[in-house]
């Protein structure tokens, strides 16, 4: 199969980012795996390199993770959750990219939060087509083509510590139409809960 995706994740907890890591270099589709890093180096195993950045969100991270794609797909993660990617989830948003008029806007999938045993629907905005992956808070997954993303990322013109991943959604939305696909193809796990933790504390 054809390598046809970077991903590009950030630094997380070890549990987390093992399993993150499982997933992914468990696709056929995927071409790299790249830590997104600030503060002191940590040596990650298991990737094809690592990105220092100043903070995940920023306009320059976003103009650094654009400069780096090369595969003709590239997955932006934003969270330091457990991502567990669902079965042919990547060939799902390549297929529906290729075959959108568009082909090269944003495809953002609508994604469940998994803690313990329970499992529910993240929040989605009901928005507009074009606008669907840019005026969500909640958004936090990005899946473009690398061509739209560089040029978008050419036009910030702002430098944002908190608001590069929103501003760069802004201006994928003036270069190209965004796509939401309706469909579960990930999960955010959280392995450990706050209560949990609190438990481990008193006993």
């Amino acid at each position: 199969m054809k390598k046809m995706v970077d991903c590009f994740l950030p630094m997380a907890g070890q549990e987390e980012l093992k399993r993150t890591l499982e997933g992914l270099k468990g696709q056929d589709i995927v071409n790299r795996i790249i830590i997104l890093q600030s503060g002191e180096p940590v040596a990650v195993e298991g990737v094809d390199g690592v990105l220092t950045i100043d903070t995940l969100k920023s306009s320059d991270t976003m103009r650094k993770v654009a400069e780096a794609a090369e595969a003709p797909f590239t997955l932006l993660y934003m969270k330091e959750q457990y991502m567990e990617i669902g079965l042919y989830a990547l060939e799902r948003m390549t297929g529906i990219a290729q075959s959108h008029p568009c082909r090269h806007g944003i495809c953002r999938p609508l994604q469940k939060y998994l803690q313990k045993e329970s499992a529910r629907n993240h929040p989605l905005s009901t928005t507009r087509k074009v606008v669907c992956a840019t005026i969500s808070t909640s958004v936090r997954y990005s899946f473009s083509a690398p061509t739209p993303l560089k040029t978008a990322a050419g036009k910030m013109t702002s430098h944002y510590q908190a608001a590069g991943f929103y501003d760069l959604r802004l201006k994928l939305s003036q270069c190209e139409e965004l796509v939401h696909i309706n469909e579960n193809l990930y999960s955010e796990v959280e392995l450990t809960t706050a209560k949990q933790e609190k438990s481990f504390l008193t006993t």
